[in-house]
Formats: C-alpha cells, structure tokens, sequence
C-alpha cells in the first residue's frame, strides 16, 4: 500500500492586497501542488488582510493580526495542523527579526531578498541559523533565468577568458517620478532607506546574476550613491572587486 504524501503547509507574513512579491509567491508555490498555504498574516490593515485572507481561502481562525501572534499561534498547534514553513514577503527591515522569530519557534523560513538590511542583522540571523537546525532558503528569482545559468557555464568552460569587468544595469522606470509622494505604499517603502535599506541591498537584484557565473565572493565594494538618491531618484552606482578583478595599481616610486 502506497501512502500518499503530504503537501508541505506553508504560513506567509506580507503579500496583502496591494503588495507585488506575495502573490507572485503563492502563484509560484500552486504550480507543482507540492505546497498549501495554511496561515498568513497579509496586513496590519485588519480589512485588507481579512479580504487577502478570503480570497486566498484561509479560514478565519488562521488568519492573523501581526506576525508576532501567527508564529505564536501556529507553535501552539499540533505538529499535523501547524505551518512548516514560513514565506516572509515584508518590507525589508522586516525580514531578520520575523525570521529569526520563526527560526527560534523551531519553523523553517523562505525570505525575500535582500536577507537584511545591515551587516549587524546580517550576522545576528547567520547565528540564529547555526545555533538551530531548521532550514532556510533565501529567494534570488533572478537564479532561475537560463541566461544567468548559460552565462555561468560560459565562464566555468573558460569561453569567455578572465573576466576582468561585469557591467550591470536595473533601471527603474518607475522612479522617474515620485509615487511616494502620492501615497504609494510600495514606493513608499521602496524609496526610505530606514525601510528598503542601503542601495546595496535594494540593488541585489543586479548584484547576484552578475557575481553567481563568476564563483567569486567580493574582497571589496565601494559606493559612490549620493546620500540623497532615494529621494532625488539620481540613482546609484556601485563597484564590487572579486579576487580575478583588474584594479589600478599607483606608480612605483622613482
């Protein structure tokens, strides 16, 4: 007799109505049917996460007010009712303390990206991860597109020579104007640096396809973004050297 396996139960903090990265999330989990979305706290507005709620099909009594009461919640319950994992898809400033919240209640954790905002939170998560064993997986979508994997195979067979210079670009059309000062709630994340972080982490997106094919870890990274590009949507350039990268080197003294 063949016994059938269970769908792994997933909780999910963010992604309400009105957000972007959540229900590209759950979309992605529904595609093989290996994952059922159990829980979620969608919002800290009570009716925007009551109305994500219905439409995801959730039953009232697993659909939380904040992240703190569903990781309390979900712990309470028995190990064949409770979540497994957890996907955060916050804002950025939020994604060490709930991870490290469900990793310490003994659940695994699928983040968006970036992992953190400041090396400190960085570091405080990386010890959490070792002093626990649960799992978790950081999302990099940009990792999935075939030209990211045939330019790692390119630089892996030597096809290309020594990189000496990857050039990288993210526009964000979106930008050029000021949506924050509408009231977009997105944009108005997106645009503090209190909330998305540093432009190193905003920009990880362009950071990880082009390191990746390489297999080099930066040694050094310089920014030369103004204090104000957020704001004044001037836009940021940054320089990450890698052990192989070519650097200037000062005249020998006469």
């Amino acid at each position: 007799m063949t016994t059938a396996k269970r769908r792994v139960r997933m909780g999910m903090i963010g992604g309400g109505e009105g957000a972007f990265i959540g229900q590209v999330h759950r979309l992605a989990a529904a595609l093989d049917g290996e994952l059922e979305l159990v829980c979620a706290s969608f919002s800290r507005d009570p009716d925007n996460n009551a109305r994500t709620g219905e439409a995801c099909g959730l039953p009232e009594r697993r659909l939380y007010p904040d992240w703190q009461s569903l990781i309390d919640g979900e712990r309470q319950l028995s190990d064949d009712e409770r979540m497994d994992v957890l996907v955060v898809v916050t804002p950025n400033h939020l994604h060490v303390p709930i991870s490290q919240a469900a990793l310490e209640a003994g659940f695994h954790v699928f983040c968006e990206k970036p992992a953190a905002t400041t090396l400190a939170d960085a570091r405080r998560l990386a010890a959490t991860l070792d002093a626990g064993d649960c799992l978790y997986g950081l999302a990099h979508t940009y990792l999935g597109y075939p030209m990211v994997w045939q330019a790692r195979r390119l630089v892996r067979d030597g096809e290309l020579g020594r990189l000496r210079k990857i050039h990288v670009e993210y526009p964000q059309g979106w930008l050029g104007t000021r949506l924050e000062a509408t009231g977009n709630k997105q944009a108005g994340w997106r645009t503090d640096p209190d909330i998305a972080g540093p432009a190193v982490a905003w920009r990880i997106s362009a950071l990880t396809p082009s390191a990746w094919p390489n297999s080099s870890r930066a040694t050094m990274s310089a920014s030369c973004a103004l204090p104000s590009a957020f704001i004044t949507n001037s836009g940021a350039s940054m320089m990450t050297a890698t052990p192989c990268s070519a650097r200037p080197r000062a005249p020998a003294a006469p």
